[in-house]
């Protein structure tokens, strides 16, 4: 059986937006009102972005925030089936 494929990460899209936009990650960050450092640790994996942060930051590349299945019901069944 086949691995599905993971959608990119967010931190996979801003790489490729600034790879192809020749946008700097300091214009991004400023029209998307996030501090450049937070950004910069955020892309080397150091730190989590706040939802409103990762909303303002995908508002500017034109992407859309959506959460799956995956990432919110069922790691959350694994955590309370690991408390059982």
């Amino acid at each position: 059986m086949a691995k599905k494929k993971r959608p990119p990460t967010l931190a996979d899209q801003l790489r490729t937006f600034l790879q192809n936009s020749g946008v700097s990650l300091r214009g991004l960050a400023y029209a998307a009102q996030v501090d450049a450092s937070c950004l910069t640790r955020f892309m080397a994996g150091e730190r989590d972005l706040t939802v409103s942060s990762a909303g303002r930051l995908a508002d500017v590349m034109g992407l859309r925030l959506v959460q799956t299945l995956e990432d919110s019901i069922l790691p959350a069944a694994q955590d309370l089936a690991d408390v059982e």
